[in-house]
């Protein structure tokens, strides 16, 4: 008796086969149903018959079913699908943006039986995203910590020196965060989102450095197009006491090189010099004299200039929030990331999910609204 792949694939009736939103799939319940169709309509088990070429037949059809399944399952993931689980519903206007901005074509890496896969990247000038998949050796039993135990890093002290290796730059300062994800608990599979911000200088250490150096003062982005690799020396569990070890979780070496596929991000330049509002916090009433704002697709970078207290580290204010032309409003809060100096702050704002710079009207800091240029660089 023939067997076609497709109605044994067209036979199988059972929710759990159906592909997640995200667009991936579970390959060996996929695997399980259609070796157990093949089973009932032959009435035994393929894997064990050591002769016979339906039976052979049957178990490459069933391992090309799983191929297929999982070739389409990656094939139809853009970059917003990729990033869905992770920045939620979008609008049309924002998958878009994200599939301008981003790229799925990055090539996974195996090291000691593990294999990393980058599934999208996306990024503008200060922030990038990196989703990625980590499947260990089949058997490995991996789960994310509970709250009280830990997190998991995908570094150690010893390897954070060289987990972010780029280019020579006058000013690269940045952080990094770690989204994880576990679809099937206790599978060898785990996903995680890394976000990385990075830190712009501010307007009067880079003049006065370039004008101190007799040239132009580097600061680190990451459309610049230099070289940036990210290297994973291993995958640790840093438990909440920080006085124990990291305990590692997976060996080897991963890297991956994150700067050369960057493309260039629409950016708003705002001048707001000359503006100046009332701190709010955290004592009220200090002159804040506002610098410039620039606004990109993943966030808003700003700085102003306050009155120098020995005994504060900076004043602000609470209400910043950009207008959008539709009437909408996102409010940014105190800020994200916040760097102060002597007499600034600068601040690095990250938005819940990407947005389109063309739409944004207006930008409200204190009682000041600063008009946006409707044109992107």
């Amino acid at each position: 008796m023939a067997y076609n792949i497709y109605d044994l694939m067209d036979s199988v009736r059972d929710d759990t086969v159906s592909l997640p939103e995200d667009g991936t799939a579970d390959l060996r319940r996929i695997k399980e149903l259609t070796m157990k169709k093949i089973e009932n309509q032959q009435g035994v088990r393929p894997a064990v018959k050591k002769t016979g070429r339906v039976a052979r037949g049957l178990l490459i059809a069933a391992i090309v079913a799983v191929m297929c399944t999982a070739t389409v399952a990656a094939a139809r993931l853009g970059v917003a699908d990729s990033f869905k689980g992770y920045f939620g519903d979008l609008t049309a206007e924002q998958k878009q943006v994200m599939e301008e901005l981003g790229t799925t074509d990055m090539q996974p890496v195996t090291s000691n039986g593990t294999t990393i896969t980058p599934l999208a990247a996306i990024c503008d000038e200060n922030n990038y995203y990196l989703r990625l998949r980590i499947e260990a050796p089949e058997g490995t039993e991996l789960n994310l910590p509970k709250e009280d135990e830990g997190y998991l890093q995908l570094w150690n002290p010893e390897t954070a020196g060289d987990f972010f290796a780029r280019d020579d730059y006058d000013y690269d300062g940045c952080s990094f965060d770690c989204t994880w994800s576990d679809a099937v608990p206790g599978d060898n599979v785990l996903e995680v989102v890394m976000q990385i911000a990075g830190q712009s200088c501010d307007t009067r250490t880079k003049t006065y450095l370039e004008n101190l150096l007799g040239r132009d003062y580097t600061v680190m982005s990451f459309t610049d197009g230099r070289p940036k690799q990210l290297n994973i020396h291993g995958i640790w569990m840093q438990t909440n006491n920080q006085d124990l070890p990291y305990e590692i979780v997976l060996e080897g070496d991963w890297s991956f090189e994150i700067g050369l596929n960057a493309k260039a991000a629409p950016t708003v330049y705002v001048d707001a010099s000359g503006r100046a509002t009332e701190s709010t916090w955290p004592e009220p009433g200090h002159t804040l004299t506002l610098e410039y704002f620039h606004i990109s697709p993943l966030g808003m970078v700003g700085e102003y200039g306050h009155d120098y207290d020995e005994n504060m580290e900076g004043y602000g204010i609470e209400n910043c929030a950009l207008v959008m032309k539709d009437g909408s409003t996102l409010e940014m809060g105190t800020g994200g990331v916040s760097m102060t100096g002597r007499d600034f702050v600068m601040l690095n704002y990250r938005f819940d999910a990407p947005i389109d710079v063309t739409q944004v009207d207006h930008i409200v800091f204190g009682d000041q609204i600063i008009p946006v240029p409707q044109t992107a660089e």
